[in-house]
């Protein structure tokens, strides 16, 4: 089984007259036959602005997303969405292409349950603006990891969010460990990881594997104050996913 993740996208936006950008992450899936790229909606609401564009095939070029996308723009500002959500439908030549880089996380390899424990391990992943560079026409950039614990149902009050349709986690940038070096030390800013990947760690041990991880949601906020993570749950995602494609309800 391949690392999950190797599904994380990352999404460029190009505007007329402005540098080219990161502007967030998606991550690929396999769901009824079809591939999805899954992102956060105020990801696409980059659109209002410039082109979205990602990485694919194996000449590692970067171009326009093609297929048809959707997502929900609310009433209130994007602040307070915590449903912020949205995916790409992707035309199948054009999801080939982009599996020559990406993995496509299969429906088997999901990890949604009804409920999560309380400090229970959760990881919330992407690309961190601060660790991408556009220069000389090459663009350059690095998934991060950041993983914490299930946030308690006062958490979840507190800030306003449904354990029904919303994922929180706890996270303290400034105290992480490296697993690779052992080291403590402060975490980039999470900012750019909306719309990547949710990862549960379904065998709770002081051994994590990185492939053990399931997907359970999409993140898409950042509160600084308390160090919360934030994600809209993957069946709400699917949920949306099925309504809006009758022909994928078996």
């Amino acid at each position: 089984m391949k690392d999950p993740l190797e599904s994380l996208v990352p999404i460029f936006i190009d505007v007329e007259g402005e540098r080219f950008s990161l502007l967030g992450t998606g991550v690929l899936i396999s769901f009824r036959g079809e591939f999805f790229i899954l992102t956060a909606g105020h990801v696409i609401d980059g659109f209002s602005h410039g082109q979205l564009a990602i990485p694919f095939s194996e000449r590692r070029e970067i171009g326009p997303i093609e297929g048809v996308y959707s997502y929900i723009k609310p009433d209130t500002p994007r602040t307070e969405d915590y449903l912020d959500f949205g995916y790409f439908k992707l035309d199948k030549g054009f999801a080939n292409e982009v599996r020559e880089l990406f993995y496509a996380i299969p429906e088997s390899e999901f990890g949604v349950r009804n409920n999560y424990r309380y400090r229970e391990p959760m990881s919330f992943a992407g690309y961190p603006h601060r660790k991408h560079n556009v220069a000389g026409g090459v663009a350059s950039t690095k998934d991060y990891v950041y993983t914490g614990y299930h946030a308690g149902f006062d958490d979840y009050q507190a800030l306003g969010c449904l354990e029904r349709t919303n994922l929180v986690a706890k996270f303290n940038r400034k105290n992480t460990v490296n697993r690779n070096t052992g080291m403590v030390n402060i975490a980039p800013l999470p900012h750019g990881i909306s719309g990547g990947g949710v990862f549960v760690w379904p065998t709770p041990s002081l051994a994590l594997v990185e492939n053990d991880r399931r997907l359970i949601g999409i993140g898409h906020s950042y509160v600084k104050d308390g160090g919360y993570l934030i994600g809209t749950r993957l069946e709400i995602v699917l949920s949306a996913i099925l309504k809006n494609n009758p022909a994928l309800q078996v």
